[in-house]
């Protein structure tokens, strides 16, 4: 059985494809299958983020996330 996909939410942190850094779901369009969403602690705003871009950042096991913020600290 196919694992059915998660479908953002306004609110929801996550990473995006391609981008540094995690986001705040900030609006989502179900008829386009897409979402905006601003980046935490930083002015950036991305607009029409498909869906199948985004990972969910709860989603992620606890070494995982805890890689993506000391890489993240470190880049700047």
């Amino acid at each position: 059985m196919a694992k059915k996909k998660r479908i953002p939410k306004v609110g929801d942190h996550v990473s995006v494809t391609g981008r540094k850094g995690a986001f705040i779901v900030s609006s989502v369009d179900s008829y386009s299958e897409s979402a905006e969403m601003k980046q935490i602690g930083h002015d950036l705003r991305l607009s029409t983020i498909p869906w199948r871009d985004v990972t969910f950042l709860d989603e992620l096991d606890e070494s995982q996330n805890a890689l993506r913020v000391v890489r993240e600290a470190t880049e700047d």
